[in-house]
């Protein structure tokens, strides 16, 4: 079964132009005339269309070239239309071939496809009239047929070229087809009022389809009704070129044959004098003879005079006067390498420069020309420039540079090429070539250059920047133009100004020199009580006020000096730390509990060395037993030693710890807080998974009851980390760690 796309009438799906057709949708152009309908694929539309119209009013012969493809199971078929709404038309497809659904149109349609229901199909292939986009042949719409397409095969989807004629005779309405050279359908149609209400002028091409079966098909279609075009204008005696209708096959015969080249022939050059009718005749592919005239009209030349040759002064303004008789549209003057300056489109151009001027009058297409030589004698030319300068106390030659054969300078008379002279003013020489003569002149200006001046040599510190300041804008030695100048090299430097060719020029010498080395070493730790003498290696200012070149410190602190020689400046700063002999940090006596033990720690005490009386080196020791510790504490400053008593006693206090709590306010295990007794400093903090503390407490306050920044919002259940730290009754201390589970 077939398949209808569902497409709405006049929808333009694909829109391609190929110079005189138009296709739509899936159709495409093979070549100039040549397209393809449908290309051998499921659910194609596409339609073709030529951009000139037919008047019904008018017999016409067409023929088309077809072909429905190589499979005589495909679908679906195409349809030769007529239609007055324009190149963008496209019906619906499948069985529709492009034409149902298109409400204004004549069809005839070669269906390749059966289509019992709703369309009355007959089983072979076949031809039919429709009207108004309906293809069902049960209906009125149906004006003719169907018949089988093939008068001797049932069959049309045989990979075969077909030839297909569509003839309309206006006076009598009748419409036929013929298929291979056969007549298949005829019909007797008021076109014009039964189907196009009265408007004769119609658009024609073809639209194919193809549904849930496919085929490959092709139409090649005239580019005319009358494929014997009537030619452009020919000049008289021009070369005229036509051609014979494409379906021209043989026994060609071209009238009146005594102006063609071969009268037998597809194409013909004729010469053309005058206007002519030009009828060929020839059979068609089928031996079908046809007839066809066309007037081809012919352009007189117009009819020119112009002056005679001329010489003239270079650049003077002549008149040119041409004279045209006869039939013309338009003239025009031009010219190779001389100026027209007005009149170009009249038979009076005023000219100047020498050059071949050439008169064209046109008669259409159609043109005659001829040609006025104007020679010129040149004048005399200077290639010099409007003014010269020379320096004051100097003197300056004048030269025209000039292709003159004779010279008069007005200041003297002098007949010379040149003219010297030593004071500025305007000068005046007349120049000769012949009879045409020309006066130039030149202005020579006398120049006082100004004077330059740099200032005094410069002597500067090395890493400075030394600045050149000029009295006037000029080119300085190092490159550039401007008043100033840098520079952090040693060297002379110097600065020319051109005016008008006069220079002037000054130079400066900048000196760089080494600034004094100033060093007072690294930042240094003296001993308390020691002096440290500070080097600048010259007499410099120290921030002390001090000016000398050496500085006794005993004391700590920031130490800067400046040097300076003159030009240059340099300074250093030290930074002077004081360090100490050991400290004494332990106390005389400790008393503890026998069960805490006792660290002894000497680490704050600016010690770098340690020596107990327990052969221990290290800052810290930790005693177990009573008794007298001594530590010697040694660094570079010096050497302290401090005895320790230490007393353990027995003593005793409590402190308990819970794991975990469930602080969720039902009266049980609410609260969580350490158990203690005989304490006399307790220190709580409570730490979240990061770090963080949730939680701190005293003595005072060491219930938590799993609240968060007090009471802010509760912490989430979890695992959280403890510090106690401590101090019993009986001196005891100590820093303790463990863990809480907090649940709720």
């Amino acid at each position: 079964m077939r398949t209808k796309l569902a497409v709405l009438l006049f929808v333009l799906l694909t829109i391609s132009s190929f110079g005189q057709f138009v296709t739509n949708g899936s159709a495409f152009a093979t070549s100039s005339n040549c397209f393809t309908l449908t290309p051998p694929v499921n659910t194609q539309l596409g339609s073709v269309w030529a951009t000139s119209t037919i008047d019904l009013t008018q017999s016409f012969d067409l023929n088309f070239t077809m072909s429905f493809g190589a499979n005589d199971a495909g679908a679906d078929g195409n349809c030769f239309i007529l239609q007055p709404t324009g190149t963008n038309v496209l019906g619906i497809g499948g069985g529709g071939m492009g034409f149902e659904g298109i409400p204004v149109g004549f069809a005839v349609e070669f269906d390749s496809y059966a289509n019992g229901s709703p369309n009355n199909d007959p089983w072979y292939d076949h031809i039919a009239f429709l009207k108004n986009g309906s293809v069902n042949h049960g209906t009125a719409n149906n004006l003719a047929g169907p018949v089988q397409a093939n008068a001797t095969n049932a069959n049309i989807e045989d990979n075969a070229s077909h030839q297909v004629r569509m003839v309309w005779d206006a006076p009598t309405t009748t419409f036929s087809c013929y298929f291979d050279c056969n007549l298949r359908l005829s019909a007797n149609i008021d076109m014009v009022n039964s189907i196009f209400l009265g408007n004769p002028i119609v658009y024609y091409g073809f639209a194919g389809a193809t549904g849930g079966l496919n085929n490959l098909q092709t139409v090649c279609l005239p580019s005319n009704v009358n494929p014997l075009l009537t030619p452009q204008p020919t000049c008289e005696g021009g070369i005229l070129t036509l051609n014979a209708p494409s379906n021209a096959a043989t026994n060609i015969v071209w009238e009146p044959a005594g102006i063609i080249d071969n009268p037998n022939a597809s194409t013909i050059n004729a010469i053309l004098a005058s206007d002519t009718t030009f009828t060929v005749s020839y059979s068609d592919f089928c031996g079908i003879p046809h007839q066809y005239s066309v007037l081809a009209t012919t352009v007189p030349y117009p009819t020119i005079t112009v002056p005679a040759d001329s010489i003239v002064c270079d650049n003077s303004v002549l008149t040119l006067n041409a004279q045209v008789t006869g039939a013309y549209t338009n003239m025009i003057w031009s010219t190779n390498t001389g100026s027209i300056l007005s009149g170009q489109t009249t038979t009076a151009p005023s000219v100047s420069g020498a050059g071949a001027y050439t008169y064209t009058a046109f008669n259409g297409n159609c043109s005659v020309s001829d040609i006025v030589n104007v020679s010129e004698l040149l004048y005399p030319t200077a290639t010099w420039s409007d003014s010269v300068y020379f320096c004051t106390g100097e003197s300056i030659v004048l030269d025209p540079l000039s292709n003159a054969t004779d010279f008069s300078w007005a200041l003297d008379g002098s007949l010379s090429p040149t003219l010297t002279v030593s004071s500025g003013g305007n000068y005046t020489v007349l120049l000769y070539n012949d009879f045409c003569s020309v006066a130039e002149s030149i202005i020579a200006y006398e120049v006082s250059p100004p004077t330059l001046y740099l200032g005094q040599d410069q002597f500067l510190c090395i890493g400075e920047t030394a600045t050149i300041n000029s009295n006037l804008t000029g080119l300085w030695s190092i490159g550039g133009v401007s008043n100033q100048m840098t520079t952090t090299s040693t060297g002379p430097y110097f600065q020319t100004l051109n005016t008008l060719g006069c220079i002037s020029a000054d130079t400066v010498n900048i000196t760089f020199q080494f600034p004094p080395i100033v060093s007072l070493g690294n930042d240094t730790t003296i001993c308390e009580g020691t002096i440290l003498n500070l080097d600048a290696g010259a007499p410099g200012t120290w921030n002390t006020g001090n000016f000398t070149t050496l500085l006794p410190v005993s004391a700590p602190g920031n130490y800067s000096v400046v040097v300076n020689d003159g030009v240059c400046i340099s300074l250093d700063s030290i930074d002077i730390y004081m360090d100490f002999a050991p400290l004494d940090v332990l106390p005389d006596s400790i008393t503890q509990c026998s069960d805490l033990p006792i660290t002894l720690n000497a680490g704050e005490n600016l010690a770098e060395s340690f020596s107990w009386n327990t052969s221990e080196t290290t800052s810290s020791i930790t005693p177990t037993v009573t008794g007298t510790y001594t530590l010697t504490a040694t660094n570079y400053c010096g050497t302290r030693t401090e005895n320790i008593e230490i007393i353990y006693e027995k003593c005793e206090f409590t402190l308990f710890v819970p794991n975990s709590f469930t602080p969720n306010n039902d009266g049980v295990n609410d609260v969580w807080f350490p158990v203690f007794d005989e304490l006399d400093v307790i220190e709580i903090t409570v730490f979240n998974r990061w770090g963080e503390p949730v939680f701190e407490g005293d003595k005072q306050h060491f219930f938590w009851t799993g609240n968060v920044r007090d009471g802010d919002y509760f912490a989430p259940d979890g695992a959280y980390a403890y510090k106690i730290r401590y101090k019993s009754k009986f001196g005891d201390s100590e820093i303790i760690y463990g863990h809480i589970v907090l649940s709720r």
